[in-house]
């Protein structure tokens, strides 16, 4: 199975544990990103302190899945690991199941 991994457990999430890929949209950093977008994908708590995952200007892909628990969520990924198109490995990906692999758990 394709794992899909996080560096926080983002309340997003709700504790699943795989999900199915259903769609990749592109966006651009700062154009396509409003206060809402940027807090829902990015917060992660650490005790009671809210924190956010940083994203830098650029171009991503917004990848929306499907979770065990049937609960949609986004993350949002470099589009470009090098010069390597990240676009056409998740499409390759598409309605296949990934297991949800949070960093340190």
């Amino acid at each position: 199975m394709n794992k899909i991994k996080f560096s926080h457990n983002y309340p997003k999430l709700w504790g699943q544990k795989s999900a199915e890929l259903v769609q990749i949209l592109t966006l651009t950093l700062p154009n396509d990103m409003n206060e809402s977008l940027y807090d829902y994908d990015t917060t992660y708590y650490e005790g009671s302190f809210k924190h956010h995952y940083k994203l830098e200007k650029g171009e991503y892909l917004q990848l929306l899945f499907f979770g065990d628990k049937r609960i949609p969520f986004t993350t949002i990924r470099p589009r470009y690991k090098g010069k390597v198109d990240k676009l056409f490995y998740y499409m390759k990906l598409m309605h296949g199941q990934f297991e949800i692999v949070i960093a340190g758990v």
